[in-house]
């Protein structure tokens, strides 16, 4: 049970952050800074549902929003969009889902940590990082759900917890087909953070359900590519065309990055590239590094941007 004091410490630093950036990011909207890329998009894509054009729109490279990306949590916020249908609720669920974050983040550092300024400093620090800043305030994406979402369901594996463990890490895989790998690599992260090894005190009930995750997610992630997504687009991965300079097709592209090594070093030692690690470990004084296996959950995405 937490604390007055953590309570206390939660609801200020929690409506804190919302305040400030659900105020900042409707200001912002309503200064016209708000792009066609993807706020329009993902207006006209709720409003189309609504109205029965389920995730339609005319201005994304196929009709239908779920072609380009694969996005079936966008769902879950149609009922609201249903009661308040304007961008302002976009952006305003956006900020919300984020300074919600820092809650079960809170619990995991004061579980890991002990006392509770460690974990106050360890909250403050996600709410006050600027990547976190940058995602919430450009615009409405539905990746950005994926902080929030994939924090509270390793709390929940965390505390053992399965079935809201379940829900969660299923509910970080619905917010778009990217998200899918990070959850497989969350899963390899608690499978492989302590020694490895079949003996019978290692092969315990979490590494049972952290595989059963893995697994799940390679089956969900290939339904996605060769199914659900081609459904919407003639057989196309429109998004693969970012990385065409490895290849036409997946397979090809891994064949290349194979044959070709420094076709891979030109493509992420670059200016803009070395910038954006940078920006994304600085702040962090480049700890995460030095962090072990939990780099593993980091792979994904890192990967998904230096291509």
């Amino acid at each position: 049970m937490l604390s007055k004091l953590d309570k206390r410490i939660l609801l200020g630093i929690v409506l804190a952050y919302f305040i400030v950036f659900a105020s900042f990011t409707a200001l912002r909207h309503y200064t016209f800074q708000t792009q066609t890329w993807d706020m329009a998009a993902f207006v006209q894509t709720f409003w189309n549902t609504i109205h029965g054009k389920i995730m339609f729109n005319n201005l994304e490279e196929v009709p239908n929003h779920l072609g380009l990306h694969w996005t079936p949590f966008l769902f879950l916020l149609i009922p609201g969009y249903l009661l308040f249908p304007s961008p302002y609720y976009l952006l305003i669920i956006q900020t919300l889902a984020l300074a919600l974050g820092a809650i079960p983040l809170y619990l995991l550092a004061k579980k890991h940590l002990g006392k509770t300024n460690w974990a106050a400093l360890a909250t403050g620090a996600y709410l006050l990082y600027p990547s976190l800043h940058w995602v919430n305030t450009f615009d409405f994406h539905e990746l950005t759900f994926l902080a929030p979402i994939l924090i509270t369901a390793i709390y929940f594996f965390e505390e053992k917890k399965w079935l809201w463990a379940g829900i969660f890490f299923a509910l970080s895989a619905a917010v778009r087909e990217d998200a899918i790998p990070v959850v497989i690599f969350v899963a390899l992260y608690f499978l492989f953070r302590s020694k490895l090894g079949f003996e019978k005190s290692w092969w315990k009930l979490d590494r049972k359900i952290a595989v059963l995750i893995a697994v799940t997610g390679i089956i969900y992630l290939a339904l996605t590519l060769a199914v659900f997504m081609p459904a919407f687009t003639e057989g196309k991965l429109i998004r693969f065309d970012r990385y065409q300079h490895l290849g036409e097709t997946p397979g090809e592209a891994i064949k290349n990055a194979v044959a070709q090594p420094m076709l891979i070093a030109e493509t992420i030692f670059t200016p803009e590239k070395i910038r954006y690690f940078l920006w994304l470990f600085a702040p962090l004084a480049f700890l995460p590094l030095a962090s072990g296996w939990a780099l593993a959950m980091l792979l994904p995405g890192l990967a998904e941007n230096l291509l």
